[in-house]
């Protein structure tokens, strides 16, 4: 995929999803009543979807995956973030703990890997 358009990466993914999600509609389809506003707000999140997975595309066609990766346990943070001010609820205690575990353990196996290139690049004497 890093050879390919984060345009093509886009559309297919967006394909596959509306393809199978069209042919299940017969049998969850309950047509709702929305107000413009809830409208704008439903196309302002596909819009703001579809930036990100393209900037996500472009970032890993331009960066080794190794130095992108820490960046993802951003998502962490911040849904927790949201969480707490859009719903005023934190993680109970389990949960932090879990994602704390998941974060070092991707923080781990980046810095492991970064050492791992270094001792490639690194001179041999």
């Amino acid at each position: 995929m890093a050879h390919d358009d984060p345009l093509t990466t886009n559309y297919y993914g967006g394909l596959l999803g509306t393809v199978a999600l069209t042919l299940a509609l017969p049998w969850f389809w309950d047509l709702p009543e929305l107000s413009a506003s809830q409208c704008l707000l439903l196309l302002s999140t596909g819009v703001s979807g579809f930036l990100g997975h393209w900037l996500q595309i472009a970032a890993y066609q331009k960066s080794p995956a190794t130095l992108l990766a820490p960046f993802s346990y951003l998502q962490i943070l911040a849904a927790t973030a949201l969480g707490w001010l859009v719903f005023g609820q934190l993680p109970d205690q389990a949960t932090a703990l879990g994602m704390g575990l998941i974060c070092l353990a991707g923080i781990g196996a980046a810095v492991a890997e970064a050492r791992v290139v270094l001792r490639q690049r690194a001179p041999q004497s």
